[in-house]
């Protein structure tokens, strides 16, 4: 790659010492080899700041003899105070640091620090998986709150990721164990941040089975129409094709107010895979909850269901081809009778 070249005027070189202090701290070596390279092809040195940057590793950090009332000094010279390091905002590598620190801070400032949720951001997958699955054993329900609004009321970046890994793992774990707080701590998840709330409720959805599924089901069959309705999107946007165990998922999220868009899209798969599912029971009794909330656009999807009705064979069959000549009746004969009027 071909760079063009600049170089630092000497008027800069203050600037330019403080940031090398900063890099001296993290970095054993401030101007490896591989870092005094790429300086040279972007923005070229002189040989005297080099040598200045470099001395800055052998530096030792200023300290502060401190006296105390007696007299008797407290800390010798050259002894570095690491107190301030013990501060949860410091940087943190290890599973259990991030615990303590996220512990600490909810404890003592109740709000956990901009510091710790980016460092998250940084750890490998597998780090996060283990921090939150063990904050979602640890962490009372206050101390779960705290930690929600913290996140939510963070204006990092890395907001959106470490939010995710809540509703993973410590919202799931909620909501599976019955916990007497989970329904308004998901409408409040809900209101502060939909967006990530829905993706991962969806997720849990999708990639749930058994009788941890069935628990997930009724608190989500516990929200409004419009959560509900906002969950559906974004199960529909999620599953490309229809699947048996999508049809239950769908029942939960479909109510009265469910929107034109996400009718057209389930009619369509519906009357798309209905050979596919002629024998299948839950498509059969899918048919029978879909039907009575299509309302009066059911007229608008007479073909569709003549269609998927017409092929199906299940036990079913019979059952949701009556639902369907009794809604589809009813509502021309509303039509009718408006008309009349």
């Amino acid at each position: 790659m071909n760079w063009s070249k600049y170089k630092f005027s000497k008027q800069s070189e203050p600037e330019l010492m403080q940031f090398f202090k900063v890099v001296a701290n993290q970095t054993p070596d401030p101007v490896s080899p591989q870092v005094k390279q790429l300086w040279e092809e972007i923005l070229p040195l002189d040989k005297e700041v080099l040598a200045k940057i470099a001395s800055l590793k052998t530096v030792s950090a200023d300290c502060i003899e401190i006296i105390d009332s007696d007299g008797e000094e407290d800390r010798s010279s050259g002894q570095i105070d690491h107190s301030s390091h013990d501060s949860p905002s410091n940087i943190v590598t290890s599973t259990e640091d991030f615990i303590d620190s996220v512990k600490e801070l909810l404890e003592e400032e109740e709000v956990t620090s901009e510091d710790i949720i980016k460092k998250m951001s940084s750890c490998s997958p597998e780090q996060l998986d283990e921090i939150f699955t063990i904050l979602s054993d640890d962490l009372n329900s206050e101390s779960t709150w705290k930690l929600w609004r913290s996140i939510s009321n963070s204006v990092c970046h890395e907001r959106d990721l470490v939010a995710s890994y809540f509703c993973k793992y410590i919202l799931t774990r909620k909501m599976l164990t019955n916990d007497h707080t989970v329904e308004k701590l998901l409408q409040e998840m809900l209101a502060t941040l939909p967006d990530i709330v829905s993706v991962s409720l969806v997720d849990s959805l999708v990639n749930t089975d058994g009788k941890t599924l069935s628990v997930l089901r009724k608190h989500v069959q516990m929200l409004s129409d419009a959560r509900r309705n906002i969950l559906l999107n974004q199960f529909l946007k999620t599953c490309a094709t229809l699947q048996v165990e999508h049809f239950a998922n769908i029942s939960c999220l479909i109510s009265k107010s469910i929107d034109l868009t996400s009718i057209n899209i389930i009619m369509e798969m519906m009357y798309n895979n209905a050979k596919e599912f002629s024998d299948d029971k839950t498509f059969g009794k899918f048919i029978i909850d879909i039907i009575p909330l299509l309302g009066n656009r059911i007229v608008n999807y007479e073909s569709h269901l003549t269609h998927i009705i017409g092929v199906h064979k299940s036990i079913y069959g019979s059952q949701a081809n009556k639902v369907f000549e009794n809604c589809l009746n009813e509502q021309k004969l509303n039509v009718s009778l408006s008309y009349a009027v």
